[in-house]
């Protein structure tokens, strides 16, 4: 259900603005029934001040231990170098992901697991002087990315979390 891209916007957070298509998918496996893949999404989104559009590289698996989607905002001239030939190592990345793996507890009750990651700069902060801001937005993320989860698997949930 995450790769259809029509529901992206769900569970995205960062997508809530950014309409995404697929530019190109790379298997991760020759059998065809397989959908692992690395992609590269354009979007509608153009890097503020620079007037480049920005894209998203994508890496999507799944399996009967769970599944994961890790994904970095990336700009056009970044992916054009790379793709090019051009030294990856001197590309940076913030990448945001979760993982959902399956959950069975010892009294038979069953569920899922999901662990998330997001990758942020702060501009002209130090750990030890991050603001309630900060914070603040990030809760804000993680329960948009978590609620947008959930009524993708359960889209009768009235809770929301």
């Amino acid at each position: 259900m995450m790769l259809i891209k029509e529901l992206r916007s769900v569970w995205d957070v960062l997508c809530h603005t950014i309409a995404t298509r697929d530019m190109y998918s790379f298997p991760l496996s020759q059998d065809e029934a397989n959908f692992n893949c690395v992609s590269i999404l354009d979007s509608n989104t153009l890097q503020a001040g620079v007037n480049q559009p920005l894209m998203v590289l994508q890496e999507a698996s799944s399996d009967t231990t769970g599944s994961l989607i890790v994904y970095a905002i990336v700009d056009t001239p970044t992916v054009a170098l790379v793709m090019h030939g051009g030294d990856s190592s001197r590309v940076g990345l913030l990448p945001i992901g979760f993982s959902i793996v399956p959950y069975h507890g010892e009294s038979g009750e069953s569920g899922s697991m999901v662990t998330m990651g997001f990758h942020m700069l702060l501009r002209n902060q130090v750990i030890s002087n991050i603001t309630v801001e900060n914070i603040n937005t990030l809760n804000r993320l993680v329960a948009q990315t978590v609620r947008g989860l959930k009524m993708l698997v359960d889209p009768l949930n009235e809770e929301g979390m």
